[in-house]
């Protein structure tokens, strides 16, 4: 039997982008210049009558992992003295980084390439023969916001954190309060900062459908300006020059970056995070994304009829530790009181709370990782959601289960084994136990693969 479906509901269409034409726009224009503290940074960004003037902040930043004394080495707000070419013909803008002594093995190339609106950093290589020192990870582009009106009662940053995230007056958030916060776990693709007075936007995504690490770290000087850098792990970080298995370096971080200016439409400047919204949107549903491959997910057989019939998708952070004996229930009846509100049939709803996914057995190490027990409620809870048409899933990150990933250096890389830290063990014990107690391993050919049984481990 076939089933209709509002094909008026966005997320289903495959989405269209016009083909970019670089002649539609005047060509983008970017800037560096010299300051006394911090050396080159990157200073402007313009196309047309939209301009970011940026202030002085490390262009770069860089984790190092020292092989000898199994310690950190985080280079911080350096002064940094790059090597920059811009072809004068093309745009195109090469950007050469060798850190200083005692790292001079070590080091960075950069490629700027003009596109419709902005830049797109399309690739980063790293490369590393040094015998102590190993390569975590790698910050560019960096970029020191204030709003374009001078009025910072009108700068607003748009993040993907937790299904979204507005921050207004950005410059008073520290890296401190947000360190978590204000990472970028795979889904967290973009950001945008805007001034809600003149709609100028700066907006900055990563062209990345595998869900390779990366993080946004955003810290506010408290004043008017707000630090925005985003951050590329490396494979095998905490091996000699990443080349424990050979091969690893050089690398080319696996996704591009573009960075874009746009005048928003939205008619309330304060509510800019809709144009940024609807421009990542456009993005993941075009047709070019694997996820569309068959094409529009309405006719898609392999989407569930769950997603096509939701009206909304809501996602509800869980209070940890839980206020009261029945928080599950309480999550439910809230998501069916927002669904009967907007007059949706159907719902998807996300239960984010990471005490309620997963615990490590021990003290934070393998072998054992297992479902945290649930309370009594969510199982109410579960069946009052099915009974209202609430369809819901729980937070999990499914690549921790993939014991491919475990610093082979051949299969695609996004948590590796980061030795020594509770954060960051070998994955390859990490399991998931099914509701027969069994355990469900990926198998070692590679990521992607769905589970299958296997032994406990030992």
């Amino acid at each position: 039997m076939t089933r209709e479906h509002d094909a008026t509901q966005p997320l289903l269409k495959a989405g269209q982008i016009a083909p970019q034409d670089v002649n539609a726009y005047p060509r983008a224009e970017i800037e560096f210049a010299e300051d006394a503290t911090y050396g080159t940074y990157l200073k402007r960004i313009k196309l047309g009558d939209l301009l970011y003037d940026l202030e002085p902040t490390s262009m770069f930043q860089v984790g190092l992992w020292n092989t000898v004394t199994n310690a950190v080495v985080e280079l911080e707000n350096q002064e940094w003295s790059p090597t920059i070419d811009e072809n004068e013909i093309t745009g195109v803008v090469t950007i050469t980084l060798d850190l200083p002594a005692p790292y001079t093995d070590i080091g960075f190339v950069m490629t700027l390439s003009p596109i419709g609106e902005g830049y797109r950093v399309s690739s980063i290589v790293a490369s590393n023969t040094s015998t102590v020192y190993a390569t975590e990870w790698f910050e560019f582009p960096r970029y020191a916001c204030k709003p374009p009106s001078g009025d910072t009662n009108n700068a607003y940053l748009a993040h993907g954190f937790c299904g979204g995230l507005v921050l207004k007056n950005p410059h008073l958030a520290t890296l401190d309060e947000f360190t978590f916060a204000l990472e970028a776990p795979p889904n967290m693709q973009y950001f945008d900062y805007y001034d809600a007075d003149t709609k100028a936007h700066l907006y900055v995504a990563t062209d990345d459908e595998d869900g390779w690490r990366k993080r946004w770290d955003i810290t506010g000087d408290q004043v008017d300006t707000v630090v925005i850098g985003l951050k590329h792990y490396f494979p095998n970080p905490r091996r000699a020059h990443n080349g424990a298995v050979p091969g690893v370096m050089p690398f080319t971080v696996p996704y591009t970056v573009s960075m874009e200016l746009f005048r928003g439409k939205t008619a309330d400047g304060r509510c800019g995070c809709y144009d940024s919204a609807l421009r990542y949107r456009t993005w993941a549903t075009h047709s070019d994304r694997s996820w569309m491959a068959n094409g529009p997910w309405m006719d898609d057989p392999d989407v569930s009829d769950r997603v096509k019939d939701s009206d909304l998708y809501y996602v509800r952070l869980k209070n940890d530790p839980a206020i009261d004996a029945t928080e599950w229930s309480t999550i439910v009846e809230d998501m069916d009181r927002l669904k009967t509100f907007v007059g949706a049939t159907h719902m998807l709803g996300l239960l984010y709370g990471w005490a309620e996914n997963m615990h490590f057995a021990g003290t934070f190490l393998p072998p054992a990782f297992d479902p945290l027990a649930q309370p009594g409620d969510l199982d109410t809870a579960l069946g009052t959601a099915a009974a209202a048409n609430i369809h819901l899933s729980s937070y999990t990150i499914p690549q921790w289960w993939d014991n491919a990933l475990t610093g082979a250096g051949f299969a695609p890389w996004r948590f590796d084994d980061f030795i020594g830290t509770i954060d960051y063990n070998a994955i390859s014990q990490y399991v998931i136990r099914d509701k027969d107690n069994i355990v469900l391993t990926v198998p070692q050919d590679g990521p992607h693969q769905p589970p299958s049984p296997t032994e406990p481990l030992p």
